[in-house]
């Protein structure tokens, strides 16, 4: 038995040994490859702003005017648009929406699949789950949705956004 332990110890010793070697090769090859330098470069040339205010929404009703922010990579890229129709002449999400939900009214939109089963196997953390067929909502269907939860905000008294609201310089952005 004490032969064991102190076998043992000598291979938990070399393990160290040979551990330590492998760190030092490591920390020897991030030094020749410049990998300071490197990542000095990389934190003082890192973006550190990464979006900007453009205008100013009046939507506080009555309050200080809000901020609207684009990313400044889309704005330098010249990625958003600047009251330009998208997607069959449409300036809103809602048009385009609604554009979609008429074009493509017979297109699946949306999938959901029942759960038939949820049953727990030992020795598994989770459940193994079963699920029906997948039924199909179509664009119109969803369409249909959409309006009546609409219409539902409306009820409880939520008005939309006021058109004055949007200004021109980044009416019709997609971000």
């Amino acid at each position: 038995p004490a032969t064991r332990s102190t076998t043992a110890m000598a291979g938990a010793a070399v393990n160290h040994i040979l551990g330590l070697v492998l760190v030092l090769i490591d920390f020897a090859l991030y030094l020749v490859t410049l990998g300071p330098l490197i990542t000095l470069y990389r934190y003082l040339t890192a973006q550190t702003v990464f979006a900007k205010p453009v205008a100013d929404a009046d939507i506080n009703k009555g309050g200080p005017p809000s901020k609207v922010w684009r990313s400044i990579d889309a704005i330098e890229d010249g990625k958003l648009e600047d009251g330009i129709a998208w997607f069959g002449g449409c300036h809103t999400a809602y048009e385009a929406f609604a554009l979609a939900y008429s074009k493509f009214a017979t297109n699946r939109a949306q999938g959901t699949r029942t759960l038939l089963e949820a049953k727990v196997e030992s020795g598994y953390r989770f459940p193994t789950k079963m699920f029906g067929p997948t039924t199909w909502r179509t664009y119109a269907e969803l369409g249909e949705l959409a309006h009546a939860f609409g219409a539902g905000l409306r009820h409880l008294g939520i008005e939309p956004q006021p058109a004055d609201a949007v200004s021109a310089d980044h009416k019709g952005a997609l971000v």
